[in-house]
Order: C-alpha cells, then structure tokens, then sequence
C-alpha cells in the first residue's frame, strides 16, 4: 500500500514539476544533444573549452558562460566535472546520467576548488552522486530534478556558503549529505522517499540554514561530537515531515512539544515533556542531544529510516510506553547516555536491534517488550557495546537472532528477562566481565541459550535453558561462576566449556539433553560440584584434552552412554564422592592417565568401567578407601568398611568400599523426581509465554560448531567401539 502511494506522488510530482519548471525559467531547447563527458581544470581552460564549443558568456558576472542543452553519459567519468575555477558560470537544462544498467562510482556533476557557479533546471539520475561540490563556494543549485542517485542526491562536503533551493530530490540513498561544512542554505527543497536513511545529512556541519522544506518519507539526520555540531544551525518548524511540522529545540527549559510533530530534535533540553506523538518516516522520531530530565511516553515512533527514539550525551531521561518498532535500525538507541530510565516500552521488528546502549552506564531497561518478524528471526533484543553497571530486568524478547548481546561491558545485572524462540544465541557475551545473569528464562535459540566468548567472572545464576542447541557454551572464558541454573532438553550437550579454565559449576540440573550433559575441551582447573546430570541421551560429563578439574558430589544417572568419559590426555583431573549409576557405562577412559577416583558410588551401570591402553590411574584417596562398586561380591574382614578380598576390583580398585556413600545433605537436587517437575514446570511456563507474546504486536553455523562437532563425534565413536572390555 505505501509503494502504491509512493508511486501516486511521484506522479503527481512528474505533472506539477512541469509546471514548476516554467515557473523558473522557460526550458530554451527543444531537445537535449549528446556529448561525452567534460572536464574543464582552472580558469584559462575554461575559457579556451567555452571558445571550443561555443558556449555563450565570458566568464563574468554579468555574461557568465552557459553550458545547456547536453545529454551526457556518466558510464566512464563524472558528467560535468570542474576544478580551481573562480569564473561565473550556469549549468543548465542538461539531463546527466547513467543511460544503461545501475548506477556507477561517478557523479553527474562534480566541483573542487569552484566558486561563482549555479546549477538549475538540470536532470541528474542513476549516478553516484547526482551533485558533488567539494571544496567550494558560492554554488547556487537550484530547481532540478535529483533522483535515484546510488548515494546522495547532494553532497556537499567541506564547502561554505552555498544556496540549495527548490530542487526535487527523490528516492537517493540520501537526500542531500553535508559533511564538514558551514553557512549553507538549505530552503524550500521536496524529498521524497531518500529510502536508505535520511531527506538531510548534517556531519560535523554548523551554521547552516534549513527552511521551508518537504520531507516525506524522510527526516533530517545530525551527527557530531561537540554542541557546535549540532546547537548552531537554524531549522525551524517551517519544515515539514509527513506533513507535519519538524520541531529542532535548542536551550529550552521547559515546556511541552506540539502534538502536531512529525520529527523532534532537542539540543541542550532541560524539563522537556515528549507525550502522544505518532511520528513516522522520519531519520529518527525523536531524536535528543545533551539534553536531561525530559520525559518521552505515550509516543508512537515506527518506520523510522534510522531510530525511533535516539539520546546522545543525555542524562537522567525517562522512556516509558512508547511503540518503538519497526525502525529501519534501532527501535531506541542511547550514545554516551548514562542513568536513563527504559521502562515497558514496545520495540518490536526493528531491523537491528530494539535497544542498543553504546559507552553508556548505569540505565535502567525494565519490562519492554521485543518480537521479531514471525518468518524471518535476525537483529537482536538488546544490544550494550562499551556499556557497564546497566541493569536489564524482567524485558520479554521472542523470535531474534540474539535475544541479549553484550559487547566489552562489564558489571551488568541481567535478570528475570524471557527469552523464546530465536534463530541463534539467547544471551551472548564477548569480551565482557563481571556481569550477573540471574533468574532468566532462554526457550528455543537454535545455536544456544548461552555463549560466552572471552568473558570472565561472570555470574551465571538460577537460569533456565531449554530446547536449544547447546545450553550454555564458553570459549577461552574463566573464572565464571555457574550455579543452580536448570539445563534440560537441548539437543546439543547442556553445556560445553571450550579452552575455558577456572570457572566454578555447582548445583545445577542438567538433565534430557539430546547429547552430554557437560563436555569439557582443553580445559582446566573447573570445579564441577553437587549438579545433577541425569537422562541425557550420550552422556554424562566428557574430558577432552582437558586436566587438572575437579569433579565432587555429583549425580550422574541414567545416561545412554557414559557416565563419565575421558579422551586424548585427559589426566591429572580429581573424580571424589560422586553418584554414577545406571548409565551405559560407568566410567570410560581412553589414553588418559594420573585421574584420582575415590568415594565415588559406581552403581548398576551396565558396565562399571571400561578402560584402553592401561595406563595409570589412582582409584584411592592414598590412606586406604577407594571407591563404592555395586557389583563388588569381597568381603570385609576387619570391619573397617573396606573389601579384603577379590581384589584389585575391576582391576583397579584394591580398597573397594562396601558401603555406599550418601550425597551432601544439603545437595536439595539429589532427588531425580525434582528434574522432572522442572521439566513440567518449565514446559508450563513456555506455553503461557508464548500465548502471551501471540497477544502482542507481531513483527550459521555457530563459530566454533566444526571443532565442538569433530571433537564430540570422536567421543562417541570411541564409545561405541570400546563398550565391552570391562575389567574384573
């Protein structure tokens, strides 16, 4: 519907600009007449090309040449170029484009160094550029037709003093791009559909003029680092987007914006009440610089070309009830913004991401609401980039491709958000230490609920993860801190630590996973304590590479395969009082040696152990007391609780303990039955989550997935190969 209206304005353009050309200046040639591409450098040659083919004037104000009339092909250079020129002179009603396929890298008309020149009534289509002026002044470019440009319609870098006045600029990459320059008027323009971001385009631009322009499906865009950058340019209301007028505020203190606005830019704001807009098609709905204590609610802010809401270097704002979706990038976007409030705000089918903080500290994202597109899932939930000691709490995000991404951000609390349904990563961190993660729901990421990459000292807590592919993945990231999270029905292993060291996994379930429980891949120094590995369909826990962990009061039960298994030099690592029962097989170690197994209760598995290579293992704590075998038929002489007879068990064992070892008292996940109840709980509140999210506004492989892949598909191969060969 909306290209159909797109389609009826350009009509309706085409029958008034006809008009509006007469108005100008009557068109003097009947037709326009081919000729190659010209270039003209300094003033002498100017003068000896205008001799060459008759142009009219010389070169003076009052008989400036006229170049008119031509049709010129930008295929192989730009159309008209001109350099180090200070002559007068007029470019007009010449028609300068690419005549076959897409555009190029040329410009239809591109100045260095010139002065004292106008461009009118001249049409500039499919070239890189339509206008170039670089470096130059006193340029007047006025009533032509700029249009379908693979940039900018205009582009007006480093040059001062310039008129733009009444051009029809339409459907460019952008509409008209200062960049660097200075007291430039920009008046009585239309723009129409400038379909990658922006009608106008300041960068580091100051002191220019902006009125009386059209903007549909448009808006204007300001970028810089300093107040001056954006404070000392003059646009006023007189502008219009959608129709409705543009309100750029500067050094207010108070006061309430219009109801009518169809863009608002605040500069240097204090006290300023942003309620009940619906802005759309703009650069950015709403867009707020150095600026605090404004209130933005209530405002609906979609199909916006850049961001719906956008602060720089503002402080102390609040956010709350807006529908941010929809947006060509960002739904809401803070820059260097600290101690801001985002509070139960939509931000749905954003094509990037709903809320994205960069280098921004200590806010405030509570209770917002994010879904994607239903078919195609990509951008991301929340993304913080350079952005600590944020707290991101109880936000529902469905169908994206990352639910929550951190990017070098440290101490963030992430808690109590639902995560469902997404096509890679739930919650994702790189390079960031010393977040918490507590109480967070992750259903259905097809890649993982989890990743960590080079993140360390995080704090992962009282998470749940389920029907992804890995639960929780870490690579090269230690020293975390990964306790009491619930990991079930992944069908990848629970979780994976990948060249990841020092990190503490205590009292989790990790249970029905359609792999391992654990895998562990050249990693060391973890300590894996008191979790409940139970009913996976490969495994337990698998060592690869992997030495010196610690492994102790464990419950690893009914798993297809091994409870157990260690690969490839895994040695050196601390097996001490843990329940291995009714798996597969028990325990299963290959080419790996110096492991110390004492206090373990070995039970019913339908092998207990099953070694190759008999190398060297220690199956006693050193002072006498090995380990709890169920299929131990000695006998205790002494009392003493350890088997004198039938020894060494299974080969190894020369204490076999006769007496079976009860877990920690205070181990509350002993109980197999508690996994299940999770498992029906977790499944309970996966359905009211999406019945929920159904009410709402609707809208490649993992990196280091081969390696994981090879290294798992040898596990179990091995496995397979080595299933009977237990030792007495």
């Amino acid at each position: 519907m909306r290209k159909i209206g797109h389609i009826l304005i350009i009509l309706m353009l085409v029958l008034s600009g006809f008009v509006f050309e007469l108005s100008i200046e009557p068109i003097k040639v009947s037709a326009y007449t081919p000729h190659d591409p010209i270039y003209i450098d300094g003033n002498d040659d100017f003068a000896t090309q205008a001799v060459a083919e008759d142009w009219l004037g010389d070169g003076t104000e009052g008989n400036p040449y006229i170049i008119e009339g031509y049709e010129i092909d930008t295929a192989y250079a730009n159309g008209i170029e001109i350099r180090s020129s200070n002559v007068y002179f007029i470019i007009r009603n010449t028609s300068i484009s690419r005549n076959y396929g897409v555009y190029n890298y040329f410009s239809g008309i591109y100045f260095y160094s010139v002065s004292n020149g106008m461009i009118e009534n001249c049409t500039l289509k499919k070239n890189y550029y339509g206008i170039y002026i670089n470096t130059s002044s006193e340029i007047k470019i006025t009533g032509n037709n700029i249009s379908y440009n693979g940039a900018s319609g205009l582009r007006i870098g480093n040059s001062n003093n310039n008129n733009i006045v009444a051009n029809r600029i339409i459907e460019n990459l952008n509409g008209i791009y200062l960049d660097f320059s200075r007291k430039n008027n920009i008046s009585d323009n239309y723009f129409l559909f400038n379909w990658f971001n922006h009608g106008i385009y300041f960068l580091y631009s100051i002191q220019n003029i902006v009125i009386n322009n059209t903007l549909n499906d448009n808006g204007i865009f300001i970028e810089g680092e300093i107040h001056e950058h954006w404070g000392t340019n003059n646009i006023d209301s007189s502008n219009t987007v959608e129709g409705k007028p543009l309100f750029f505020w500067k050094n207010q203190t108070s006061g309430i914006i219009p109801s009518s606005a169809g863009q608002v830019i605040l500069i240097n704001c204090t006290n300023i009440v942003i309620e009940s807009l619906d802005i759309r098609y703009a650069s950015v709905g709403i867009h707020i610089v150095f600026s605090s204590n404004c209130s933005i609610t209530n405002n609906s802010v979609i199909y916006n070309n850049a961001y719906g809401i956008c602060l720089y270097q503002s402080n102390g704002n609040y956010i709350s009830n807006n529908n941010a979706s929809h947006n060509f990038i960002h739904g809401i976007y803070l820059d260097n913004c600290h101690e801001n409030t985002i509070v139960n705000n939509d931000a749905n089918s954003n094509s990037r991401t709903g809320i994205y903080l960069n280098s921004s500290n200590q806010n405030n994202i509570s209770g917002n609401s994010f879904s994607s597109r239903t078919m195609i899932y990509f951008g991301k939930g929340i993304q913080l980039t350079n952005s600590n000691e944020n707290i991101i709490q109880e936000n529902n995000i469905i169908r994206h491709e990352y639910g929550i991404h951190l990017q070098h951000s440290t101490k963030n609390i992430i808690l109590k958000n639902d995560l469902l349904n997404g096509s890679s990563k739930g919650i994702y961190l790189n390079h960031s230490n010393w977040n918490n993660l507590i109480d967070n729901d992750i259903v259905d990421f097809k890649w993982g609920g989890f990743l960590f990459e080079y993140s360390n000292s995080n704090n992962i807590t009282g998470n749940s993860f389920s029907n992804s592919h890995i639960g929780i993945y870490l690579t090269e990231s230690n020293g975390n801190n990964i306790t009491k999270n619930i990991v079930i029905s992944n069908d990848g292993n629970g979780m994976h630590l990948y060249y990841s060291n020092w990190n503490n996994i205590t009292a989790n379930i990790v249970c029905s996973n359609t792999q391992s429980a654990m895998g562990i891949v050249h990693g060391s120094n973890n300590n894996v304590s008191n979790n409940n590995f139970s009913n996976n369909v490969q495994g337990g826990l698998y060592l690869f590479s992997s030495t010196d962990n610690y492994f102790n009061g464990n419950i690893i039960s009914d798993n297809r395969k091994s409870g157990m298994s260690f690969y490839d030099s895994s040695n050196h690592n601390f097996i001490i009082g843990n329940t291995i029962s009714t798996n597969g097989c028990g325990i299963f170690l290959m080419d790996s040696m110096g492991n110390v197994f004492h206090h373990n209760n070995i039970v019913d598995n339908t092998y207990q152990l099953n070694q190759t290579n008999n190398l060297i293992n220690i199956w006693d704590d050193g002072n006498g007391e090995g380990n709890y075998w169920s299929d131990y038929r000695g006998v205790d002489k002494d009392g003493d609780g350890v088997g004198d007879t039938k020894l060494p068990h299974q080969g190894v064992d020369h204490y076999p303990l006769t007496d079976r070892r009860e877990s920690k008292e205070d181990f509350i996940f002993s109980e197999l039955w508690l996994v299940f109840l999770f498992i029906l709980l977790i499944i309970i509140i996966c359905a009211l989550f999406t019945w929920k999210m159904s009410k709402k506004k609707p809208e490649m492989g993992p990196p280091f997935e081969g390696e994981h892949k090879e290294h798992q598909t040898g596990v179990e191969d091995l496995e397979e190969e080595n299933s009977l060969n237990e030792k007495e």
